[in-house]
């Protein structure tokens, strides 16, 4: 890269944006830094759209506004939905908090798009600002983790436990983070989302020219080391199955023959997979949604979903969304949990009517259902909608950029997202027992999803209407 090009007047606006987005990447653990970071990502972003020159074309229109709608809805949805309007003491609060959120959550995802505007600007700029924020998040954590606990501490103390002003804590349960603006005890779990995601920036390294890319390779190599010495030296073993299943896709990407065009067996077979997956959602939720546990009681069908690892604690949160001091509210089934619920004079958490359990001490690890917890059924389905869509999207973006390192980047990092957070998501990470019950979105504020949405907003193409013309100019080769 030469740095005289790159520091030139034209490229001062997409420079400050890249700064922006490594603050948020690293964010000091703080909700109102992210969400103002993304709100001036967006400036940024219809500050290129005013001084864009090229015209869209009205197929590509037509695709990017059925792409964006989703994440529109999604947004208002779980930015302003019941429980963001209800954990506040007063509903201004929330709604100034909420609009934030939402702004700084398009602005990620503008930002992202109006990349391809700046052909003259590497788009690995943008990259290596990112990774170098979330790497500088990570090393910190890792660091201080080391010096409290040590490596390996839970393998060494297994089963062992320390006191806090009387309280026992397991010490192989957790690290330090930063978080909530300072150094804090949370769960492995909860830290190992940010390092296997950010391990998975040394993938790219498999298609790298490195006669040509070599310092390109150095610096992935360094923060995808950070990312593995995080993971090995915990260790987190859930972390290192993801990254291992990631691994074997980038092995597979590597090596897969592409044709000139996507097969067509791709969209049946997606539409496929939607409609069985959508009858399999709606029953279930039907379901718990009704109380019935009876259906639910026997054998196998028990153990999927009356009390399985994933599907009780989902059972406990879709009942109290619905149900509010034991009385059924569409209001909150369709806009999100309210977390409250008044008994007498006094004020506690909402139950469960599944299983009498206060949804704040749930052990949630699928994160697509806090989607469902903020902004009801609404959100839900949007989440869904723009999950399918973004990872039809990532993989026309590899097609077209022939497996490029960048969308070897991309794709891995998004992906390894995805996995993680469906299967290890910790709503509730801080451990010591006056924060224990804080809860920590997994959207509304939270730097590795604004992170995500920028790269999607990056990499988009045309999921719809894919043709020649609207393929036109926003290839990153």
């Amino acid at each position: 890269m030469n740095l005289k090009s790159l520091f030139r007047r034209e490229n001062a606006l997409p420079l400050a944006g890249a700064a922006v987005l490594s603050i948020l990447a690293f964010s000091f653990g703080e909700e109102m830094l992210v969400n103002v970071a993304g709100t001036v990502l967006l400036a940024i972003g219809i500050l290129t759209f005013l001084s864009e020159e090229r015209k869209l074309a009205k197929t590509e229109k037509l695709s990017l506004g059925l792409y964006a709608v989703p994440f529109l809805v999604f947004g208002l949805a779980a930015s302003l939905g019941v429980y963001q309007l209800s954990i506040y003491q007063s509903a201004f609060s929330g709604i100034v908090t909420g609009l934030l959120s939402l702004l700084g959550m398009v602005g990620c995802l503008v930002f992202g798009y109006s990349t391809r505007n700046w052909t003259k600007l590497d788009p690995w700029v943008f990259i290596y600002f990112l990774l170098g924020g979330l790497a500088t998040l990570v090393l910190v954590s890792w660091l201080s983790t080391m010096i409290l606990y040590g490596p390996w501490h839970p393998l060494i103390h297994e089963g062992q436990q320390y006191y806090w002003h009387g309280v026992a804590y397991d010490i192989e349960n957790e690290v330090v983070f930063l978080l909530s603006g300072g150094m804090t005890r949370v769960s492995k779990v909860y830290a190992g989302g940010y390092a296997v995601v950010l391990a998975a920036s040394s993938l790219p390294l498999l298609f790298l020219d490195w006669k040509k890319e070599r310092g390109r390779g150095i610096f992935l190599s360094i923060t995808g080391g950070i990312g593995l010495i995080f993971l090995v030296s915990v260790p987190l073993i859930e972390g290192l199955i993801v990254y291992f299943v990631a691994f074997l896709l980038a092995i597979g990407l590597r090596f897969a023959p592409f044709k000139d065009e996507p097969p067509k067996w791709l969209k049946i077979v997606s539409i496929a997979i939607v409609a069985v997956f959508v009858a399999v959602v709606a029953f279930y939720l039907a379901v718990v949604l009704a109380n019935e546990k009876d259906l639910f009681s026997e054998g196998f069908l028990r153990k999927i979903f009356n009390n399985g690892r994933w599907t009780g604690p989902i059972n406990d949160i879709v009942s109290a969304t619905y149900y509010n001091n034991d009385t059924p509210s569409f209001l909150s089934l369709l806009f999100g949990m309210d977390p409250y619920v008044e008994t007498g004079n006094m004020l506690g958490y909402n139950f469960s009517r599944w299983s009498g359990t206060a949804w704040i001490l749930v052990d949630l690890k699928t994160f697509e259902f806090n989607a469902f917890l903020e902004g009801g059924l609404v959100a839900f389905v949007a989440l869904l909608f723009i999950l399918f869509t973004s990872v039809l999207m990532l993989y026309h973006y590899v097609h077209d950029e022939r497996r490029s390192p960048l969308s070897a980047l991309v794709l891995p990092l998004a992906l390894t997202y995805l996995i993680y957070f469906t299967f290890f998501s910790d709503m509730t990470p801080l451990v010591l027992k006056g924060e224990a019950n804080t809860y920590v979105s997994p959207f509304n504020g939270n730097p590795l999803f604004f992170l995500i949405l920028f790269l999607l907003g990056m990499s988009y193409r045309p999921v719809y209407y894919r043709k020649r013309l609207a393929l036109e100019g926003i290839s990153h080769e």
